[in-house]
């Protein structure tokens, strides 16, 4: 009987989320060469960085022929591009393999965003005329700006 010495493979990697469950979705191409693919999870980290308590197991799915899993988040969940920390795998003759550098070794399909991240900017003002010497306010509303940005306009 051949001896397995090398942990499971990542052949392939699927990202996506689905705003109406507020969820992330994972499919992968796992493979081991002899004793079979024992677990696989899937580390993340928020967009700022500054939390890498995201994990997500991946399960055998006999259907689809590939390892499936999600990942839950709740309604004030960080907006914003969410990355892959790494990725870990065991067998079952107990050797594992970690991955790292998951977007240069494993080229994932799908991005992890979560609502809209582009800046957007609207004004208004509160009178559509104005008299000389009559005030006018300006209303600048915007969404994923960075609070440190500073604004012009003339």
């Amino acid at each position: 009987m051949p001896q397995d010495t090398k942990g499971p493979e990542f052949e392939s990697l699927n990202l996506s989320y689905d705003s109406d469950k507020h969820r992330f979705n994972f499919s992968a191409k796992i493979t081991d060469d002899i004793s079979g693919v024992k677990f696989a999870y899937i580390y993340l980290k928020t967009p700022s960085n500054e939390n890498y308590n995201y994990s997500a197991s991946l399960r055998y799915n006999s259907q689809t022929s590939l390892y499936e899993g999600y990942l839950e988040l709740n309604e004030y969940a960080e907006k914003g591009e969410w990355k892959i920390w790494h990725v870990y795998t065991g067998d079952n003759a107990e050797n594992t393999n970690t991955i790292l550098d998951v977007y240069s070794k494993l080229n994932p399909t799908g991005n992890l965003i979560v609502g809209n991240t582009e800046p957007t900017y609207s004004i208004s003002t509160s009178k559509s005329e104005v008299d000389e010497g009559s005030s006018l306010s300006t209303i600048v509303n915007t969404a994923n700006v960075d609070p440190n940005s500073i604004l012009y306009w003339s």
